[in-house]
């Protein structure tokens, strides 16, 4: 039987139509299809990158923001700002006989690296090599009146640099009750590269104040003075009034003050010169030399006398000791 030949033409256009879909979809429709997909996950993955972007410079801000409230880019530098900020704080608030202590940075890792937070193992591996930030910890104590302590207290709390009050006592010292021992424990932040985006030379920190809130909150507590046992008023006991004079000059405002950077002056000798005692000193930053004679100053530190090793320097109105090869950052009250 002979097949019909337009049969025979259609079957074979069928098949030829066949391979050319086939060889179509293999050469070029399923790598499209492929590419095509591709091109939508580079998309999306541009589409992240760029909303990242825009977060750049907020991120940016943030940082600069989180670098100013450190003390320093290096260690040493770190150790003695943090050391004569609270000593500068416990001065300000009036304490006597104040005794200033720091420890070494100790690491803090990520609470990412514990197995609990369930953070990719690459990730945690990758955190523990290298910790976020170090941890200065530190301690002031003084003694003074109730409200000094607490003003303190108040004080440091204020500060920026002061990441962490960690703890704090107060002791009452004598019968009497009215002078207390105050010692307050601290902690600040270490972190050289988040340091360094606070601008080209590092961060600025400054001695604040106390809110106006926190000095209100201390005069009530302070006023009570619960170390101290009540005495009984009779009722009609006259209360005394303050009367002002006329031509009473009021206090000027207390203002926040940078730190001095009193770390880098040091005492190099002291000699008896044709106008008295002279006193030398270096920065050991810049190389800077100055030599002073009494009522000169470096910085906000005033020569007062001095003799053998030992220079005495008025600070806001009180006196320090400082001994040839010590910077100012290192000096002792007086008195």
């Amino acid at each position: 039987m002979n097949a019909n030949p337009w049969l025979v033409r259609a079957g074979v256009g069928v098949v030829i139509a066949i391979a050319g879909y086939v060889g179509v979809d293999r050469v070029y429709l399923t790598p499209r299809a492929a590419l095509q997909d591709e091109i939508t996950k580079a998309s999306q993955r541009v589409a992240g990158l760029e909303k990242t972007l825009e977060g750049r410079a907020d991120v940016r801000a943030r940082a600069k923001a989180a670098g100013q409230s450190l003390v320093g880019v290096e260690q040493d530098e770190v150790s003695a700002r943090f050391r004569d900020g609270l000593a500068r704080v416990a001065e300000q608030g009036g304490l006597t006989g104040i005794m200033v202590e720091s420890g070494r940075p100790q690491d803090e890792v990520n609470p990412l690296v514990n197995p609990s937070a369930k953070a990719p193992v690459k990730m945690r591996t990758a955190m523990r090599k290298q910790p976020d930030f170090a941890v200065v910890r530190g301690s002031v104590k003084g003694e003074g009146t109730l409200a000094q302590a607490l003003g303190v207290l108040a004080a440091l709390e204020a500060q920026a640099w002061v990441h962490r009050v960690e703890g704090f006592t107060i002791r009452p010292v004598g019968k009497e009750r009215q002078r207390f021992e105050v010692r307050v424990e601290v902690a600040t932040l270490f972190a050289p590269d988040l340091a360094r985006q606070a601008g080209p030379g590092g961060p600025e920190p400054q001695v604040a104040l106390a809110s106006a809130k926190a000095d209100e909150v201390v005069k009530r507590i302070a006023a009570k003075n619960v170390f101290v046992k009540p005495v009984a008023v009779a009722t009609n006991t006259p209360v005394p009034v303050r009367v002002e004079g006329a031509g009473a000059v009021e206090a000027p405002t207390p203002r926040a003050a940078p730190f001095a950077p009193y770390e880098d002056w040091k005492l190099t000798g002291v000699a008896l010169g044709r106008e008295g005692a002279e006193a030398f000193f270096l920065n050991v930053r810049t190389g800077e030399k100055v030599t002073l004679q009494r009522g000169g100053a470096v910085l906000d530190a005033v020569f007062v006398e001095g003799a053998g090793e030992r220079a005495v320097l008025e600070i806001g109105g009180k006196r320090f000791e400082v001994n040839n090869g010590q910077t100012l950052a290192a000096r002792r009250p007086l008195g």
